[in-house]
């Protein structure tokens, strides 16, 4: 403590310390706490931080991912209104939760059909008016069922008698197929 001595002088003192020692972490619900484990001109404050509550479900995580791509040597003719199968996938799921997605470029066509499915089931449709033109078509979509092991299947097809191709040989046709399995 520094103040006037009895002939008015000033001593000397040393000024009080302020500092941080120990954080604790304390499980949820807990009271916080600083405590003072120092003196009052040398305080030394130790802290203890409840967690938190716990908090939201964070995105699901990716299990296992399945990818085909058409390779120059395959070549899908696509005619008439009978679907034809450009990929088959096999898919074990643990989780029962997926996303699929599938798109092909034919190379001519008037209307062009597409379907997704597993197990018979679609899983997306879709058409694309290419008016003879090559054309993108995809189908994609979110699957949440029951673990176990489904085939998947992405099919096109024509309206009417058309005749096209999806031919790798070509630049600008292809076909992939994408299936991401998740965690929750």
């Amino acid at each position: 403590m520094c103040g006037k001595t009895e002939y008015g002088c000033v001593s000397v003192c040393t000024q009080p310390t302020v500092s941080a020692g120990t954080t604790t972490g304390l499980a949820y619900g807990t009271a916080p706490y600083v405590t003072n484990t120092g003196s009052s001109a040398n305080a030394i404050f130790n802290f203890g931080i409840p967690a938190g509550a716990t908090g939201a479900t964070g995105p699901s995580g990716i299990i296992q991912t399945l990818y085909q791509t058409l390779y120059p040597s395959t070549i899908i003719a696509v005619t008439g209104t009978a679907y034809v199968t450009v990929f088959t996938q096999s898919i074990t799921t643990t989780t029962g939760k997926f996303r699929v997605e599938a798109k092909a470029t034919i190379l001519s066509g008037s209307l062009t059909f597409a379907k997704l499915t597993y197990n018979g089931n679609i899983i997306d449709q879709s058409k694309f008016n290419g008016a003879n033109n090559a054309c993108q078509i995809m189908c994609q979509g979110y699957v949440n069922i029951a673990p176990g092991t489904y085939t998947i299947l992405f099919q096109v097809r024509n309206n009417a008698s058309a005749s096209n191709s999806i031919d790798p040989t070509q630049e600008g046709s292809n076909a992939n197929l994408l299936i991401q399995e998740f965690s929750q």
